[in-house]
């Protein structure tokens, strides 16, 4: 029987195997890997009755999967503090977190109290089987066990008996949907044993409060919708049925309503939906605090909304680097990826300060910037690149649709897909003898396109190998001479993994580094600038060696960088702080006990 409770001891074994029998479904395991730091500091907690949220915690990076004890007195949520993601216990008289999972040598996250608030269950993730899975431990952080050998997003059956889990989690970017292949297990904790129950796309499964049904979302390219499993008869069907992000669902104390994250005003706010048989009724919203985006939900056992919000902005800056001086060159905030002209005159970034994005052009002036693109809300834009002439942007847009490589002429502003290449096609990068252009599609390694002289159509030349482990290679700059592509590896959830050169000549790859993204070679063609945990860094290909080139604590370089030809760096800081709100109380028969995961 499975040891319940129970203070943290840290002279004893933290982990203790258990005995699962697996009926039935295949093994699923992914990794995540993120360096954060933490502001402790003192806050009393204050239960409002209505009106203004309370703050409640502060943290420097995303707190995740908050949940508050029933009487209030204490919070458990996960933060990636140390290098890996953890368990946190809080009391919230104090405001100060206690890591409890710091000796796991593991990405341990998603927690659920369980009903009696007297553990917690959590998901770990590790190459090594014995750390990798679903876990509970006492409340304390002790009697730690592992109920399945793989899973993710853990929530407790409302009788403590049952815990249903998927086989996947959520991505991390929260305005855009992809497709995830996830099915659903249950573990009954007293009988040891894991059923299969669903396969689909289902991802954040949560138990209602009979038992009888598991709400969850199913995660498409197209968008993600809320789902209803019926346990009785193993039937699953739609509740939202929309090309919005509609996700992290819960449900209320009765059992007639269920909460969830969408950002279908524009903004990911939360909504509520009648959960009545097969009808799809239109979801009602709640009303949040004006502020960004809800990046963490849960409604507490006395129900209030307690939630998470990250207030931050995006600034670009120039600078020579480590120890010098950094100048704004943007003076508006919400800009990101930025791109400097061959000459270094000119800057080209993506307006990312409301619900559609679109690319702008800084002359240097100090001006607000001409709007190169005008798209409608909701279009997306990603990477723009100056081609070697000066003559075109290309970037990735969903400006007509599905994702594609677009061109932008500067001389009229007039643009144009490229034909040829597959929809879903991201990160374009044009080669400096403008012959070839990397693209890549999602969960796949990039692959090389042939192009035209104007650039407007393209042929896909060859597709880059796979690298070892099932990694994908995300082509992201060229060598100088057109030879090589540099990159990063991605594991299949998107975990960065590494920086590589490919050789075209040779079809063959070269780890330059086990982590680090947007990899950049210098006119040396001998040094690779890379962005790592909030830092730039520069390696040495010949011998390897890696240092820290430039370092914005306690803000982060976030949202892409890139190189002038004078060797000045270009970069996206971005300023935040993460306050974890306490919010009013919902009406009585619309409370729910099950908590809601959050937006990493």
């Amino acid at each position: 029987m499975r040891e319940v409770g129970g203070a943290k001891n840290s002279n004893s074994t933290w982990y203790r195997a258990k005995w699962i029998v697996l009926v039935t479904g295949p093994i699923i395991a992914v990794a995540v890997v993120a360096v954060v730091s933490f502001h402790k500091q003192k806050k009393e907690l204050i239960l409002p009755g209505g009106g203004d949220p309370t703050p409640v915690t502060y943290t420097a990076r995303p707190i995740s999967y908050p949940n508050l004890s029933k009487a209030g007195e204490f919070m458990v949520f996960s933060n990636p503090e140390a290098g890996k993601w953890d368990i946190y216990h809080q009391l919230t008289a104090t405001g100060v977190p206690e890591n409890l999972t710091e000796k796991i040598p593991a990405n341990c996250s998603e927690p659920d109290l369980s009903p009696d608030n007297q553990d917690i269950a959590f998901a770990c993730e590790s190459e090594s089987p014995k750390f990798n899975g679903i876990f509970v431990m006492g409340v304390g952080g002790g009697n730690v066990t592992q109920e399945a050998p793989f899973g993710h997003n853990p929530s407790w059956s409302r009788d403590g008996k049952h815990i249903v889990f998927a086989t996947s989690h959520a991505p991390d970017r929260i305005h855009r949907s992809k497709a995830i292949a996830s099915s659903l297990y249950d573990v009954d904790i007293v009988g040891h044993k894991t059923t299969f129950l669903y396969a689909g796309n289902a991802i954040q499964p949560h138990w209602s409060p009979d038992g009888a049904s598991i709400v969850f979302c199913s995660m498409l390219a197209t968008g993600s919708s809320v789902w209803v499993f019926d346990m009785r008869n193993r039937h699953a069907h739609p509740l939202t049925d929309d090309k919005s992000i509609n996700w992290f669902p819960a449900w209320s104390r009765n059992g007639e309503t269920i909460y969830f994250l969408s950002n279908r005003s524009g903004r990911m706010t939360v909504w509520r939906i009648a959960a009545t048989g097969d009808i799809i009724i239109p979801a009602r919203e709640v009303s949040v605090p004006e502020s960004q985006d809800i990046n963490c939900f849960a409604i507490t056992s006395d129900g209030r909304m307690l939630y998470g919000a990250e207030f931050g902005s995006l600034n670009i800056y120039k600078t020579a680097g480590l120890g010098s001086p950094r100048e704004r060159v943007v003076e508006a905030s919400g800009f990101r990826s930025p791109t400097v002209s061959p000459d270094g005159l000119t800057l080209v970034a993506v307006s990312a300060m409301s619900t559609s994005e679109n690319l702008f052009l800084f002359d240097g002036s100090g001006g607000p910037g001409e709007p190169l693109t005008h798209f409608k809300v909701g279009t997306h834009v990603g990477t723009p690149r100056w081609s070697p002439t000066q003559e075109y942007i290309t970037f990735y847009s969903d400006a007509d649709g599905p994702l594609r490589i677009w061109l932008l002429k500067l001389s009229d502003r007039s643009l144009k897909s490229v034909n040829g290449l597959p929809d879903g096609s991201l990160y374009p990068v044009l080669s400096p003898d403008m012959t070839r252009i990397a693209i890549t599609r999602p969960g796949e390694s990039s692959s090389i396109a042939v192009v035209d002289a104007q650039g407007m159509s393209a042929r896909i030349e060859r597709g880059l190998p796979s690298l070892p482990n099932g990694l994908t290679f995300t082509a992201w700059s060229w060598s100088k001479n057109s030879s090589k592509l540099l990159g990063f590896a991605q594991s299949r959830n998107g975990t960065p993994k590494g920086i590589y050169i490919y050789d075209i000549l040779l079809n063959h790859y070269e780890m330059l580094t086990t982590t680090g993204v947007y990899p950049i070679l210098r006119d040396d063609q001998n040094t690779v600038v890379f962005q790592d945990a909030g830092q730039l860094y520069e390696t040495n290909v010949q011998t390897g060696v890696r240092r820290v080139i430039l370092s914005m604590a306690p803000d982060r370089i976030a949202g892409g960088f890139d190189l002038s030809k004078t060797g000045g760096l270009y970069i996206n800081v971005f300023h935040s702080a993460v306050l974890l709100f306490l919010g009013e109380q919902l009406a009585p028969d619309l409370v729910s006990q099950t908590n809601l995961a959050p937006i990493q």
